[in-house]
């Protein structure tokens, strides 16, 4: 985006209104990123642009900045300026989730590395987990999910042989798991239940997510059912704080709720 192009955002300023000057701006920008008219990798206007073009001070547009930046939504690079960030990962918590599904409705290309793909004998808590016996096989599955080539998080599934029998490496290689397996077989996830944890991550797991150690993230666990109670799948994440949005539906009376959760 050039210089004289970069005044392009929908709205004025009101000064006389009762909303903050800061929150007007935020709003302002948002929709540009929302409307598509600000993109991915633009550069943001600099501070004195934006206090000439909306007649606001410097502390105002250091403040709606700042909120952008805790968002997620801009990322700062020093002596080059303010950027639009990558879109988050969305994590819907009212239906089953897909990477893969997800990643694609927000426009960006979803993948897999294989890390380890093995068949187990599902002992002791795997048992448990899987609601299997001792004895029966299940493949363990390690894989770090990548939107347009940046890795989001790693995953350790765990399936029981009996869902899809055959199952082999090559068969995920950059392909949805949920949609190789209903090919397959016709199985398919009917609900699940996740438990989230606050964790830092270790120097390992930072290293395949490409970010600091001792940076944010979040532990997952998913148990994921078929329609008839049978245990399709129990998954470990560890996902990345910077770059998850948590989106919660909530539901009173007919009333439905939205709300946003950003993660940092």
């Amino acid at each position: 985006m050039r210089n004289s192009e970069k005044k392009i955002f929908f709205g004025n300023i009101v000064q006389s209104s009762d909303i903050p000057l800061y929150y007007q701006l935020l709003s302002i920008i948002k929709r540009g990123i929302k409307v598509g008219v600000i993109k991915t990798g633009d550069i943001l206007p600099s501070e004195a642009e934006l206090c000439a073009s909306y007649n606001i001070s410097r502390s105002t547009v250091r403040h709606a900045v700042g909120e952008l930046e805790r968002e997620g939504l801009v990322v700062r690079r020093r002596g080059k300026g303010t950027f639009i960030s990558e879109p988050k990962l969305n994590r819907k918590m009212d239906e089953v989730y897909s990477f893969s599904k997800e990643m694609r409705n927000l426009g960006l290309e979803p993948s897999s590395k294989i890390l380890d793909f093995q068949i187990i004998a599902a002992q002791m808590d795997l048992g448990k987990s899987l609601e299997m016996k001792d004895r029966d096989d299940a493949y363990k599955i390690v894989r770090v999910r990548l939107a347009n080539d940046e890795p989001l998080l790693v995953e350790t599934t765990f399936i029981p042989v009996e869902i899809v029998p055959g199952l082999t490496r090559e068969m995920l290689e950059n392909k949805s798991l949920y949609e190789v397996i209903d090919a397959n077989t016709g199985n398919t996830p009917y609900e699940a239940e996740e438990s989230y944890e606050s964790i830092i991550l270790r120097k390992e797991t930072a290293n395949l997510l490409r970010c600091k150690q001792n940076a944010s993230g979040f532990y997952i666990e998913r148990k994921t059912r078929m329609q008839d109670g049978t245990v399709f799948e129990w998954t470990q994440s560890i996902m990345r704080g910077d770059r998850t949005k948590f989106v919660v539906k909530l539901k009173n009376k007919g009333i439905e709720f939205n709300r946003s959760i950003d993660v940092k």
